[in-house]
């Protein structure tokens, strides 16, 4: 079921930091993520995640927060590799405050 619900990407905010933090220091979630991200994941972790994201390269990185009625529930981004290929990945992530 699906009710009625504001879901949205957008640009990050530096305010997501403190919800971003809160869902990334879950071990059951983080276990599922890519290798490197730090735990226990703290305000200072978000702040600095976002801080980059809203920084970086528009033509190389395109990085938005996956909300539910303004709070983040996610991450998606699109990154272009500096490889021979000269490759896009996509990376993306649904969290949950379970």
């Amino acid at each position: 079921m699906i009710e009625e619900q504001k879901i949205l990407l957008r640009e990050w905010k530096i305010e997501d930091a403190t919800g971003l933090a809160e869902m990334l220091n879950n071990k059951k979630i983080l276990d599922n993520l890519r290798d490197g991200l730090p735990y226990p994941y703290t305000k200072k972790d978000a702040e600095e995640y976002i801080t980059s994201m809203l920084s970086a390269d528009k033509t190389k990185t395109f990085a938005f927060a996956i909300t539910v009625d303004d709070k983040v529930a996610g991450s998606i981004g699109v990154f272009r590799c500096e490889n021979i290929c000269r490759a896009f990945y996509l990376q993306h992530s649904i969290l949950s405050s379970a």
